[in-house]
C-alpha cells in the first residue's frame, strides 16, 4: 500500500489517499502533478455542486471524486459505486481516514442487466481496470498484451441496472452523476433511462472511443446520440478548465482529435 496527500485545487482542503503501491494511473499521476489529480474536473465540480446535492459517482475506484463531491456536497449524499474488490478495499479506507461522513460506499457495477459480469482489475493502473466482454475475448486480450509488465487480477462482479436500485432504496433526490465505467458507458446509461427522465441529473461522463469499441463493440456517435437524447447541452471539459459546447457528433470528433483522444464531458439542461 502506498499513500499520498492530495490538495484541491480551489481552497486549502487535502485528502490522504491510499493505493495499491505500484498504481501508475492515479497515485502517480497525482504525485507527478504536484499532489494534484484532474483538477480541471474538480474545479468545474466547485462550480456547479451546492451543498445538498444527491451524487452518484459511478466507477469510483478508490474514491478521488467521491471524496471531493462528499467534501462539496457537505450537507447531502454521495453513493460511491465501485464493483472491483481491491478498489473497493481502498474507497472504504479512504472514506474513513479522511472522515467524510456523507459517502456511501456500494460494491456494485451498474449495468444494463442485473447480472454477474467478468470483470479485469490492472493492479498497476486500477482506473483502467474494464468488463470483461464475451464477444470481445480477442480485443480485451489484445489490450492485456499491450500491458506486458502490468499484472492483471480477474474477478466476478455483481452489477445492478440504476433503475432497480433507485427504486429499492427510494431515492427521491439526485443531482449529479459522474460516469467512468471505461467502455460501459452506454450499458450503464441504458439501466438509467426512467432515473435519468425523472431527475435529470446534470452528468460528467469520460468519453473514450478505444473502450467503447475494443470491449463492447460499441460506437461513440451511439453514445453522442444517446446523451444528445438527455441534455440540452455537452460540453468538453478542458484542461485549461475552458468549456467547449459540443454542436454534433463531427464536432465532437474533432474536439477529440484535437485533444488527448480521450476526454471528460459535462452534460447538462441547465
Amino acid at each position: 500500500m502506498k499513500t499520498v496527500n492530495l490538495k484541491l485545487p480551489f481552497d486549502e482542503k487535502d485528502f490522504l489517499i491510499n493505493g495499491n503501491e505500484n498504481d501508475v494511473s492515479i497515485l502517480c499521476a497525482i504525485e507527478y502533478c504536484n499532489n494534484n489529480y484532474e483538477p480541471h474536473i474538480m474545479n468545474l465540480l466547485k462550480k456547479i455542486i451546492y451543498t445538498d446535492f444527491i451524487c452518484i459517482d459511478i466507477g469510483a475506484n478508490i474514491g478521488i471524486i467521491s471524496l471531493v463531491l462528499g467534501y462539496l456536497a457537505s450537507q447531502g449524499k454521495v453513493y460511491s459505486f465501485e464493483p472491483s474488490m481491491e478498489n473497493y478495499a481502498f474507497l472504504l479506507q479512504n472514506i474513513k481516514q479522511n472522515h467524510i461522513g456523507n459517502i456511501e460506499p456500494i460494491k456494485l457495477g451498474i449495468y444494463d442487466e442485473n447480472k454477474q459480469v467478468n470483470f479485469t482489475h490492472i493492479n498497476e493502473g486500477s482506473g483502467w481496470s474494464f468488463v470483461n466482454t464475451e464477444n470481445r475475448k480477442a480485443e480485451v486480450k489484445d489490450i492485456i498484451n499491450l500491458l506486458p509488465v502490468y499484472h492483471s487480477v480477474h474477478e466476478t462482479i455483481n452489477c445492478i441496472r440504476l433503475d432497480d436500485w433507485i427504486k429499492f432504496r427510494k431515492i427521491n433526490k439526485l443531482d449529479l452523476i459522474k460516469l467512468d465505467v471505461e467502455g460501459a458507458e452506454i450499458k450503464a446509461l441504458t439501466g438509467a433511462t426512467e432515473t435519468m427522465a425523472r431527475f435529470r441529473p446534470d452528468l460528467v461522463i469520460e468519453i473514450n472511443p478505444h473502450t467503447l469499441e475494443k470491449i463492447f463493440g460499441e460506437k461513440t456517435e451511439n453514445l453522442y446520440l444517446l446523451l444528445k437524447d438527455l441534455y440540452t447541452k455537452i460540453y468538453c471539459i478542458h484542461i485549461d478548465n475552458s468549456l467547449t459546447e459540443i454542436h454534433d457528433f463531427a464536432h465532437l470528433l474533432e474536439v477529440l482529435a484535437k485533444g488527448r483522444g480521450v476526454e471528460e464531458f459535462y452534460c447538462t439542461i441547465k
